[in-house]
């Protein structure tokens, strides 16, 4: 399943959404990461806070506020593309086996046995994408703030049976 990564923005054509782009850059490292554990969670994507992150905010991005108020990115639109990563894939084999009995002349039991994703392969929920926030940093040069970027804090359903019985009359 694709993923649309955007960012907090102050274009006020786009208030209360998150579709303003972040700028790619090519340092040469993918935003994908190999799936190391982080916390409570899984690091899925590159972390925001990375040194080699390959994506920069884009503006307007203003700091500061009243007189001393000033505009740090001009408006730009971002030049990453829309859904340039995909989700964990998932896989689930499901198996159901059953029997019928015949109990009287007009009396039947089917018994029904369902194994859902069976070899109760691990599927990871998508990564937390909610939109990189842009902040300043202390030197007033604006940066993302989203520490949960890229994490993945949950999973599918693991292996579940169900047992059945139905009688026919």
């Amino acid at each position: 399943m694709p993923l649309y990564i955007g960012q907090t923005n102050e274009n006020a054509a786009q208030t209360g959404t998150t579709q303003q782009r972040p700028n790619y850059i090519a340092t040469g490292a993918s935003l994908l990461t190999p799936e190391t554990p982080n916390g409570t969670g899984v690091q899925y994507l590159l972390s925001d806070t990375a040194a080699n992150f390959p994506l920069v905010p884009s503006g307007p991005f203003y700091s500061g506020s009243g007189a001393a108020r000033a505009q740090e990115l001009p408006v730009t639109i971002g030049n990453l593309g829309r859904d340039v990563v995909r989700a964990p894939g998932q896989i689930s084999t499901n198996i159901a086996v059953g029997r019928a009995f015949d109990l009287r002349e007009h009396l039947k039991m089917t018994i029904l046995l369902e194994a859902y994703n069976v070899l109760n392969h691990t599927n990871f929920s998508a990564p937390a994408l909610s939109a990189l926030t842009v902040s300043a940093n202390s030197a007033g040069v604006p940066i993302f703030n989203s520490p949960n970027y890229g994490l993945i804090n949950g999973a599918s359903q693991a292996r579940f049976l169900q047992l059945a019985a139905r009688f026919d009359f």
